[in-house]
């Protein structure tokens, strides 16, 4: 099955939600919930997952900053994890906090094993690996044996080799696919040049390419949730 995953904020609003989320039924397998983006502190992933699967149907994957926790609180998240349903967790190290210091206890690969041991199998646990990493650290990453990977800077072409390896690991790939729309450009243009983005209308013929490849992507089009709609009713078509 190709996974079709939508990356939504974690905002505190319900209105938000309730404007943004109803219109994703049907279109996405999954809802993504970053945690802090930039370190700036908004609603726990956890809990937003919990609440969008909960009223809205859309199972959640939830993203959890080790660099903010130490242990116990790590173990905490992942047993509010479990009491909510919440099935996927992605361990990532996060932006450079807004407010106060990192912890500093935990890296991605220490969360795989506390996860699993302390979700009692209940819950799966991914990491991020980025295209733009040496060789070197991204086998490494893969070696630590999460469940699935995040791939952030990628294209087809860059993701062949990793897959392969990923394969053999009986690793899981979703790269991202950011996307630019003329609502979100503002923010868009902002990001790093190293970025891919992709226009809409591009979407379905860069997916169909990873199709076979990968086992899914993430749609990322930022401050733009009919963008998001549009792109994953796209995928959704594709032969």
């Amino acid at each position: 099955m190709f996974e079709i995953i939508g990356e939504v904020e974690p905002t505190r609003s319900r209105e938000k939600l309730e404007k943004w989320i109803p219109p994703l039924r049907g279109l996405l397998d999954w809802i993504d919930v970053p945690e802090s983006p930039l370190g700036v502190p908004r609603a726990h992933s956890v809990a937003v997952a919990a609440y969008i699967q909960e009223r809205y149907g859309i199972p959640g994957i939830a993203h959890v900053r080790v660099s903010d926790v130490n242990l116990v609180a790590f173990k905490s998240l992942v047993g509010a994890a479990v009491l909510l349903g919440i099935t996927r967790l992605v361990a990532l190290r996060g932006d450079p906090p807004s407010e106060g210091g990192e912890c500093g206890h935990l890296s991605p690969e220490d969360a795989i094993g506390l996860a699993r041991s302390h979700g009692l199998g209940a819950v799966e646990v991914g990491v991020l690996v980025s295209t733009r990493r040496a060789p070197a650290e991204i086998s490494a990453r893969l070696r630590s044996r999460p469940d699935f990977v995040f791939i952030l800077n990628s294209t087809p072409q860059s993701l062949r080799s990793l897959v392969a390896e990923a394969r053999a690991l009986g690793v899981r790939v979703y790269p991202y696919l950011v996307v630019e729309t003329d609502r979100n450009r503002w923010l868009t243009s902002k990001m790093p040049a190293y970025v891919p983005r992709h226009s809409i209308e591009s979407v379905p013929a860069v997916a169909s390419e990873l199709e076979g490849l990968v086992d899914g992507v993430v749609l990322s089009v930022p401050a733009d949730y009919a963008g998001l709609a549009e792109a994953a009713r796209l995928v959704r078509r594709m032969p």
